[in-house]
């Protein structure tokens, strides 16, 4: 514990690092009303809205890379991704599918 608290120290000093960055948690973003758009967790499972008039395309890494896919999300809706521990990233990948 010693040693964390002293490579801390020392990134901030140097410009390395900011508290926010070293103190991040790496929780996934949570929805917090029904209208979110874009990426978000709700329970346990992963989710992304598009909130556009057009569908958009995206591209959904999961811990297995045999598992990524794209996606076609249309215009005002909405797609489940899979349970949040297996996601492991969401990436716009263009508009009109």
């Amino acid at each position: 514990m010693k040693t964390a608290a002293l490579c801390l120290a020392l990134g901030l000093s140097l410009g390395l690092a900011s508290p926010a960055v070293a103190q991040s948690t790496g929780m996934r973003p949570t929805a917090l009303t029904d209208d979110t758009c874009g990426h978000y967790t709700k329970g346990s499972t992963e989710y992304y809205r598009n909130c556009k008039d057009t569908s958009e395309r995206i591209w959904v890494t999961y811990r297995r890379s045999s598992d990524n896919q794209h996606f076609c999300v249309p215009a005002k809706k909405q797609v489940e991704l899979g349970y949040y521990l297996n996601v492991y990233g969401v990436y716009h990948d263009g508009w009109g599918c």
